[in-house]
């Protein structure tokens, strides 16, 4: 089965945009990112993944994360996570299982089929980063990802400041 996405049709560059954008420009940036993945994913076989499927999975480690912290990390609700837990469960990309620690908690581990997507993800990614490097050339791409990081620790530490505000 082949995917394809619903990729909306992009005016032509009109020249620098205003920087007020930064948010749209990264949004925009990581959905083509999450259209593609998904898009290639699908042609591996993974034609049930979804975008949620997606956001979640990169954040389940194979020993496991505690349902807690994985809502944490994924800044959604308890809802929307359990909503894709169960989806991924029936899947088979993840296992939930009791924590031994609490035993009214739940650690979400990948299950079978989530490990073989890691496994299939692998060269898709590398080929997505070869690509990447052909557009941008080597050096761009290595200042980008700089720039990206920092661009994260600038947004971390105005959350921080806002909710000491």
């Amino acid at each position: 089965m082949r995917y394809h996405a619903n990729v909306p049709k992009r005016k032509q560059d009109t020249g620098p945009q205003p920087v007020d954008h930064l948010g749209l420009w990264l949004a925009r940036a990581y959905h083509a990112f999450k259209r593609e993945m998904l898009a290639r994913l699908h042609n591996a076989g993974f034609d049930d993944l979804t975008p949620l499927h997606l956001l979640m999975l990169p954040r389940v480690p194979r020993d496991g994360i505690g349902m807690a912290a994985l809502i944490e990390t994924l800044g959604m609700s308890k809802q929307a996570v359990s909503r894709g837990l169960r989806e991924m469960v029936a899947a088979g990309y993840v296992e939930l299982a009791p924590d031994p620690s609490d035993k009214r908690a739940k650690v979400v581990s990948l299950g079978p089929r989530g490990v073989a997507l890691g496994e299939a993800s692998k060269p898709i990614k590398k080929r997505m980063h070869s690509r990447m490097r052909a557009d941008l050339g080597a050096d761009v791409l290595v200042e980008l990802s700089r720039a990206l990081e920092q661009v994260e620790v600038s947004f971390d530490r105005g959350a921080a400041e806002a909710r000491d505000e």
